[in-house]
């Protein structure tokens, strides 16, 4: 049996998949146009504020795709070089990512229009 060892205490084969050097990209990514890096997945997207607590320093975005909502931090609006939050209705452009099974967060945020 190939790629495989036997383990000396039961005198049982255990089959091992050696493919540490190998990187996989889903498929669903390719077709998309999505980019990958490590345990995360982006893609540019843009969105309506639906609210944003200045005093807490997070709130979400409502995409336009109807995708899930997005988590935006204060911390990464200031980061984007958006300072003082963003208000109800702002429209906004955005890296999706969503990292270790957490739901997705906006990343490099740009403030398309502001609300009237």
């Amino acid at each position: 049996m190939r790629n495989s060892h036997v383990d000396k205490r039961s005198n049982r084969y255990a089959a091992r998949q050696f493919v540490s050097d190998i990187e996989y990209e889903p498929v669903e990514s390719l077709a998309m146009g999505i980019e990958t890096n490590g345990n995360s997945v982006t893609e540019r997207s843009q969105g309506t504020v639906k609210f944003f607590n200045g005093e807490k320093g997070f709130g979400f975005v409502r995409r336009e795709n109807n995708a899930p909502d997005v988590f935006i931090h204060a911390n990464e609006l200031k980061r984007s070089g958006i300072e003082g939050g963003v208000k109800t209705g702002d429209r906004l452009e955005f890296d999706v990512t969503a990292v270790d099974g957490k739901g997705p967060k906006a990343s490099s945020i740009k403030l398309i229009a502001a609300a009237k």
